[in-house]
């Protein structure tokens, strides 16, 4: 709980809550490997460096949405896992070096994906709850993060001109 001394009443100063007790919560736990290969040829005319990298979190901490009634917005929990993977790709080619003047064409590519597991059946019915609100936000074992949740197009209505969508049951 809290003091609220911005709004004091006739018997006192009023208390609300501050947070929620959770005895399980324990610390978010991250482990990062990185492996990498540098590659320098021809005076450094040519370089080219490689990185892999893998980036575990398990457990998640996660800021779950609660009901308005109970005086707070949300509460945190442990549960699930992130795994991120991806490789970095990186090179230069000089065509012309002398003292200080360089010129050259640089390069960069990076693969990344990311997913969630180890969710369970935790989240089905905040999945819910998201989908009746029209939330855009979904939780699913072995989605991505950057995963889009869009409602599937079905035209455009030549009557009206209105794009029609098909719903999760396959109706109109």
């Amino acid at each position: 709980f809290k003091y609220n001394t911005n709004l004091q009443n006739l018997f006192g100063v009023g208390a609300s809550v501050n947070d929620f007790a959770n005895d399980d919560l324990d610390w978010q736990k991250t482990h990062d490997i990185n492996v990498g290969f540098d590659l320098q040829l021809w005076n450094n005319r040519i370089g080219l460096t490689l990185d892999a990298f893998w980036k575990i979190t398990d457990p998640l901490l996660v800021l779950i949405d609660v009901v308005p009634s109970t005086g707070m917005e949300k509460y945190a929990t442990n549960m699930g896992k992130n795994e991120i993977t991806g490789i970095t790709l990186k090179g230069n080619v000089w065509a012309y070096q002398k003292n200080d003047l360089r010129i050259g064409v640089n390069f960069m590519g990076r693969h990344l994906k990311s997913e969630y597991s180890k969710f369970g059946n935790k989240l089905n019915s905040m999945n819910e709850d998201l989908e009746e609100s029209n939330s855009l936000k979904r939780y699913r074992d072995g989605a991505s993060a950057d995963d889009i949740w869009a409602v599937r197009s079905y035209g455009i209505d030549p009557g009206s001109g209105f794009e029609l969508f098909l719903k999760k049951d396959g109706t109109v």
